[in-house]
């Protein structure tokens, strides 16, 4: 099937569907997802959407496209100098969109948004999935969104279908696990962070903790990767 018959049949489902689809096959392989992130607008925005070819070829599932945000208070100090270098470069939040949009068009893979709560409610909920859903993206990720204040955007993502992903941390204990896997079709665990400076057996921990809590939505293992794979 050429990229252009898998982006039309990807058009003709959900983002949710798609996100659904995509674990459903990896799971089927007895493999792991592997959605590489990348800031939308590096180095600049007219080269932005050649390096998310490059990672498709390359054996990427899909991506998590980096909306740059003048204020990523979620984020370290690699993601923030990309925001900054992309912002410099000439990217806005409707140009970052538009780049989605081409990621989405031009690999036919699942690209989610990753981006903040000030950018999504400064033009709002709907407003903002509207967009994604007309980009093509399959869904989002907000980085800064605390799970009690996620009501309001997660209706609006469903009436859009697409899909959002929630955010849990090392420290999560097994009712608050429960509580955001019932909101979200896909959750992101950290494996870093706190855990970066403990010792290995707190991961172990951690994803014992998960595994209790009998999670049926995809799950996803946020890790930093510091040198070639």
């Amino acid at each position: 099937m050429s990229v252009t018959e898998r982006t039309t049949a990807a058009r003709m489902r959900s983002g949710s569907e798609r996100i659904a689809d995509l674990f459903a096959t990896a799971r089927q392989e007895d493999r792991s997802v592997f959605l590489p992130f990348l800031t939308a607008g590096l180095p600049d925005p007219a080269s932005s959407p050649r390096l998310f070819g490059a990672m498709a070829e390359a054996g990427a599932d899909g991506f998590e496209v980096g909306i740059p945000y003048s204020d990523p208070l979620m984020d370290g100090p690699v993601i923030c100098r990309g925001s900054e270098q992309a912002i410099s470069a000439g990217a806005t939040l409707d140009k970052s969109l538009s780049i989605l949009g081409e990621v989405a068009e031009t690999t036919a893979l699942p690209s989610l948004a990753m981006t903040y709560a000030n950018p999504v409610f400064r033009r709002g909920a709907d407003w903002f999935c509207d967009r994604l859903a007309e980009a093509g993206a399959a869904g989002m990720i907000v980085a800064d969104l605390p799970f009690e204040e996620a009501g309001p955007l997660s209706e609006a993502a469903r009436r859009h279908g697409l899909g959002l992903a929630l955010f849990l941390a090392p420290t999560s204990g097994y009712r608050r696990i429960k509580a955001v896997a019932e909101r979200t079709q896909r959750v992101h665990a950290f494996e870093q962070g706190i855990e970066i400076r403990e010792p290995p057996s707190s991961r172990v921990r951690h994803l014992d903790r998960l595994g209790k809590c009998h999670i049926t939505t995809q799950l996803s293992i946020v890790r930093r990767i510091d040198g070639p794979l």
